[in-house]
């Protein structure tokens, strides 16, 4: 009886051992240990627009107009990288051809500081680039993809949302 009992009190606790180094190793998969000095970029795109009114890109309702000022934003992480370029492109979605390419302008900047924000900016502790630009005839009739690209001088991060908006006189 005791040899029963002791196996089972082994079992349990290989068992809790192997669940603890294998949750441990998927999360070293996604997230690099903080000892790590491996530069890099992660970015995405704010889904969320404030001005020039709040909406959210890339649905059937995003619609812009002539004259409109709009500010898109791109939280970031990195480590270990300073950035080189940081630019956003607004492209004709039937044509893939550029509309316009903006450099972006960091969060510490102290325009930004005027900024409305989206909540999940506001509230989460991320850094981020962002861009303010004017609609104008150049984007008429036109469905709208982004694309931003973060460079730094040895990895970069890119991001894209396809049919972002729309844009009528």
């Amino acid at each position: 009886m005791k040899t029963v009992f002791q196996f089972f009190v082994v079992a349990i606790l290989s068992f809790g051992a192997l669940s603890c180094t294998k949750s441990s190793s998927t999360n070293n998969v996604v997230t690099p240990p903080p000892s790590s000095n491996d530069p890099f970029i992660y970015s995405r795109i704010s889904r969320n627009i404030v001005q020039p009114v709040s909406m959210q890109l890339g649905t059937a309702s995003s619609t812009l107009h002539l004259d409109d000022v709009v500010t898109i934003f791109v939280p970031y992480d990195s480590r270990n990288e300073e950035f080189t370029s940081t630019a956003i492109t607004m492209a004709d979605e039937a044509t893939n051809l550029p509309i316009n390419t903006y450099d972006m302008i960091s969060s510490e900047d102290p325009s930004a500081a005027d900024l409305n924000l989206p909540e999940e900016i506001m509230f989460g502790q991320h850094k981020f680039f962002f861009v303010t630009f004017h609609i104008d005839e150049s984007y008429i009739g036109k469905s709208v993809s982004i694309t931003s690209r973060l460079e730094g001088q040895i990895t970069s991060s890119t991001d894209v949302i396809n049919g972002a908006f729309n844009v009528v006189p």
